[in-house]
């Protein structure tokens, strides 16, 4: 079995292992692409390094170059369409800028005979989808003596002709111009005190394609020096990325990420939607395009963003320590004061925490405590609600409840349908199962007889299932004979009684299939309806009696025991309504007799116990004898009170016992 299982386990470990390595390499992944830099210029998303394989970018104008050599980070040479400005140093990265060094693209002046004659260069960019622009933060700035310096800047991006004649003067020119004449021009302190002249880009103005020249301005010979035609030069720059004194000059372009669409709706709905949550847009009508803004309480990871924790640091939050707790949510953080007992935004520079007065505070604990003894008491009846849900489906199953529903939806032919009760319809029945309800107690049978209290069904949801019978609202013989009863039962009625009763022992034990033996009749266990009428009840002990040829002697022996003794209780009966006082009656002494002789006729009964009993054998009806020797009684009686309803037809009780 250990054979068996060593592949499997070998192939297990393998698999944990790598899926192991691979969270790990994913982690260092991730941690290296957060970690790009060249040159000291940390690069996030959506730049990256062209090397740094793995690591996601917006798009390849994106990527940028680091130099082996020297360790520069270099601009994307599909960016730059500029045959005068290869592959350029990369200054700085912002969040909506890049600063490149621009220094080799400086326009001089050079000596042509007697003439200094200036240069022609210039700055293109891919169109869109490029994502980058000229900055109208960019300044021309000419440096020397005796010339000028024009730009001229197409919005559109489109490589035009140079407009306007070189050698005609600076004055005429519409776009950007500057003209110097030294010595007037003096120091300047913007060109870093060098003689100088400069204009800013036309503000709003951001193109993708610009030229620029110098040309000695229309002056005579004797004024111009042409010694000094080698040091003077135009060029582009940015003033924060430009340094005089070495010669070193940047300029600044903006970017956004492009997109076709120009609404918010539009950008945030497309499937190219690269900003992050945490974060917001605006709009880059000149590229065109968006960028990526995170929100206050929230870090920038180039533009992705990621929610500040400012709990975890008691600087970045603005909590009192002592008496509140911070709890961070996105993007912002919430102070609550510790004690119940105080209010206010727990915050420094706000209402910190200030306790209720005394009488508020009073209030709020009696209230608070009402409320929680109210929720535990609601809590602890819910269970109770919910433990009796659970019982009762247990019981009902463990009762066999789900079979026994399954028996009533098919139906048995010939038989009264049942029913499965609940328990709340039996608490509602009994007002809670109340002792002042109570008729008896002991089993009941299932019989369909007039005499015989009917069976309605059961209740399967209680520990010890029920069984559900018909209400008999009079109590039992015992209670209406008893001395001192409210009422009264007369002679008729008490006849009516026992004839009952023994109709229904008739029954149980001739006409029942199979017949039952009721064992344990007595005054107590026949019950009497709004009418006086008799209902036989209790058959806690009973048995079934056999039928003939399928059981043992010894069987049959204790069936005729049981027999006999149900016949005896029903003359034991008879016998006490008559010895109990009542209404007027006729003088039953005769019929006293009748009785013992009949008790006296089966205790001394010829016929051996041991041995077997035809029970068809001898068989007469007892319910005849009864009423035809109770009839005799009351016609000879000293004092009939009534003689017509004593007669009694013996073909009413067709039940027939052994003698």
């Amino acid at each position: 079995m250990h054979t068996a299982l060593a592949p499997f386990v070998t192939f297990t470990l393998a698999f944990i292992l790598l899926c192991g390595r691979l969270v790990i390499t994913a982690q260092q992944q991730q941690a290296a692409c957060l970690n790009q830099t060249c040159g000291g210029i940390k690069v996030s998303y959506p730049f990256k390094l062209a090397n740094a394989t793995g690591c996601p970018s917006f798009s390849s104008f994106f990527e940028l170059e680091c130099d082996p050599l020297n360790g520069y980070l270099l601009f994307n040479k599909e960016a730059n369409a500029t045959a005068d400005l290869i592959s350029p140093r990369v200054l700085a990265l912002a969040n909506n800028s890049i600063f490149l060094d621009v220094t080799s693209t400086m326009v001089t002046m050079k000596l042509n005979g007697t003439r200094c004659d200036g240069d022609l260069k210039s700055l293109l960019l891919p169109s869109f989808p490029s994502p980058y622009v000229f900055s109208d933060e960019n300044q021309f700035g000419g440096f020397g003596c005796a010339y000028g310096v024009l730009t001229i800047a197409d919005p559109a991006g489109n490589n035009t002709s140079f407009p306007a004649n070189i050698s005609a003067g600076f004055t005429d020119l519409s776009l950007g111009a500057c003209d110097m004449v030294c010595p007037s021009g003096g120091n300047n302190p913007k060109c870093g005190h060098n003689q100088c002249c400069v204009f800013h880009w036309p503000r709003g103005s951001f193109p993708r394609w610009t030229l620029y020249a110098a040309e000695r301005s229309l002056l005579s010979a004797a004024t111009y020096d042409p010694e000094s035609c080698s040091s003077n030069f135009a060029t582009l720059f940015h003033p924060d990325y430009t340094d005089f004194d070495s010669r070193k000059y940047g300029i600044k372009l903006m970017w956004a990420l492009p997109s076709n669409h120009t609404t918010h709706l539009g950008i945030t709905q497309s499937p190219e939607y690269a900003c992050s949550d945490f974060s917001s847009i605006s709009l880059v009508q000149e590229v065109p395009g968006y960028l990526c803004y995170c929100l206050p309480g929230s870090n920038a990871q180039g533009i992705k963003c990621s929610d500040i924790d400012e709990c975890k640091d008691v600087v970045q939050n603005d909590c009192i320590q002592d008496q509140t707790t911070c709890y961070n949510t996105d993007g912002n953080y919430t102070c609550r004061c510790k004690s119940p007992f105080q209010v206010g935004d727990g915050r420094k520079s706000g209402s910190g925490c200030t306790y209720f007065s005394p009488t508020i505070r009073n209030a709020i604990a009696i209230s608070t405590s009402i409320l929680g003894l109210i929720v535990a008491i609601a809590s602890f009846f819910t269970v109770q609600v919910f433990s009796r849900k659970r019982l009762k489906r247990r019981c009902f199953i463990q009762n066999g409840g789900t079979q026994l529903q399954k028996l009533l939806l098919i139906g048995a032919r010939g038989e009264e349908s049942r029913k499965l009760f609940k328990v709340e319809e039996l608490q509602a029945a009994t007002k809670n199962y109340s002792s002042d309800m109570k008729l008896g107690a002991g089993g009941f049978g299932t019989r369909n007889h007039k005499s015989i209290v009917k069976f309605l069904g059961c209740c399967l949801e209680t520990v010890e299932p029920l069984l559900v019978y018909e209400y008999v609202s009079n109590g039992d013989v015992m209670e209406n004979l008893r001395e001192g009863n409210h009422i009264v039962m007369n002679w008729g009625q008490r006849l009516k009684v026992a004839r009952q009763t023994a109709e229904a022992l008739a029954y149980l034990h001739g006409a029942a299939v199979p017949p039952i033996l009721h064992r344990d009749v007595k005054s107590s266990n026949v019950l009497l309806d709004n009418n006086f009428d008799a209902k036989v009840a209790d058959f806690g002990v009973s048995r079934l009696v056999p039928s003939g040829g399928r059981h043992r002697p010894s069987r049959l022996h204790n069936d005729l025991i049981h027999t006999r003794s149900s016949i005896l209780a029903v003359a034991a009966l008879a016998l006490l309504c008559l010895s109990l006082h009542g209404s007027q009656r006729p003088l039953m002494s005769h019929v006293s007799e009748e009785l013992h002789h009949i008790m006296d006729e089966f205790l001394d009964s010829p016929a051996p116990l041991h041995q077997p009993h035809d029970l068809g054998y001898h068989r007469t009806s007892f319910g005849a004898v009864v009423a035809k020797d109770l009839q005799l009684s009351v016609q000879t009686g000293r004092t009939p009170a009534s003689s017509s309803f004593m007669s009694i037809d013996s073909s009413m009780l067709d039940c027939t016992m052994p003698r």
